[in-house]
C-alpha cells in the first residue's frame, strides 16, 4: 500500500514533534477492562523451555528462573513501575530473551502493556527513529485501526479466548518517515504480538449465541452495545505486547513504479 496515495482523509501526518507528543495523537480513552503490566504468560513460555535440547537456549532459560526467585513481584501483575527498576538486571535478562544480542541493533520492537501506547521498552534503534529531530510521520488511518477505540479489539479478543470466534481485528499499521535532508521517505510496517497477553475470567461466563456475535459485528462501532453483551468487569487483560517495525520501503517503492507505469499506460494506450 502507498501511503502517498491514501486520501488525506485517511492520513495523519505529524512533523517535528516528541515522542510522547505522537503517541498523543493516537491517544485514546483507558479501556474499561482491567490492564496490567505482567511478565507472568512470559515467564510460563520460558518455565516451557527449560529442558530444551538447545544448550544455548537452556542456559539461557535456567539462568533467568533462578534469578526470577529473587525478585517473586516480577511473576505478578505490576502496578507500580518502579518495582522494574528495582529489579532492572532481571527485567533486562526478559528483553535478552525476547531480543538477541546479535539483532537487537537491526530491530525496530518494543514492549508495551495490553492496549497500551507508551513503550516500556525500544530497541535501539526504534528508539533511534523516535528521537531523530526534523523529521515528519505520516500514519495510514484507512485501514480503521485509529477510528474506534481499543475497547472493540478487546472485547474481539474475549470473543476468540472465551467463545470459540477467530476474528482479526488488528490490521497492520503502516507510517511514512520523512527526514527533512533525504528525498527518498522511508515506509514501515507495525505489527503487534499477543502472544504474552493472558485474558482472564473474572466472573462466570455470560451466554451468547452466534446470532448476537453477529449482531456485535454488524455493529462494530457501538462501545456501548459491546459492553452489554461483554461485561468489562468480568474479564481482566494481563501481560505484555510486543510492537514490530518493519522497513517495507523497498516494496512500496517497487508498488509505487508499477502503479505509476499501469496508469501511465492506461492514459497512453489506444481504445
Amino acid at each position: 500500500m502507498d501511503i502517498q496515495s491514501i486520501p488525506a482523509a485517511d492520513r495523519v501526518e505529524l512533523s517535528n514533534q516528541s515522542k510522547e507528543e505522537v503517541l498523543q495523537q493516537f491517544a485514546t480513552p483507558d479501556i474499561p477492562f482491567e490492564v496490567k503490566f505482567c511478565f507472568q504468560p512470559l515467564v510460563q513460555h520460558i518455565q516451557s523451555l527449560k529442558d530444551s535440547e538447545d544448550q544455548a537456549e537452556a542456559f539461557l532459560v535456567n539462568h533467568i528462573l533462578t534469578r526470577l526467585e529473587e525478585a517473586p513481584e516480577l511473576a505478578q501483575p505490576i502496578e507500580d513501575m518502579s518495582i522494574i527498576e528495582r529489579y532492572n538486571d532481571i527485567a533486562e535478562l526478559f528483553m535478552l530473551f525476547l531480543f538477541p544480542p546479535a539483532l537487537r541493533d537491526k530491530m525496530m520492537a518494543k514492549v508495551m502493556k495490553p492496549y497500551g501506547l507508551k513503550p516500556l521498552y525500544e530497541t535501539p534503534l526504534l528508539h533511534k527513529l523516535w528521537h531523530q529531530n526534523r523529521m515528519k510521520y505520516t500514519i495510514d488511518t484507512s485501514t480503521n485501526v485509529f477510528k474506534f477505540n481499543r475497547t472493540i479489539p478487546a472485547c474481539v479478543a474475549i470473543l476468540n479466548e472465551f467463545y470459540g470466534q477467530e476474528i482479526d481485528l488488528e490490521p497492520p499499521i503502516f507510517v511514512m518517515v520523512e527526514h527533512e535532508d533525504c528525498k527518498l521517505p522511508k515506509h514501515y510496517r507495525i505489527q503487534l504480538n499477543n502472544d504474552f497477553v493472558a485474558i482472564k475470567k473474572l466472573k462466570p461466563l455470560k451466554p451468547l449465541s452466534q446470532e448476537q456475535i453477529n449482531h456485535l459485528l454488524s455493529n462494530i462501532y457501538d462501545t456501548d452495545l459491546w459492553l452489554q453483551y461483554i461485561p468489562p468487569e468480568n474479564f481482566a487483560f494481563h501481560g505484555m505486547v510486543i510492537g514490530y517495525m518493519s522497513d517495507i520501503t523497498e516494496v512500496e517503492s517497487l508498488s509505487r513504479i508499477k502503479f505509476s507505469l499501469l496508469e501511465r499506460d492506461a492514459v497512453t494506450k489506444p481504445d
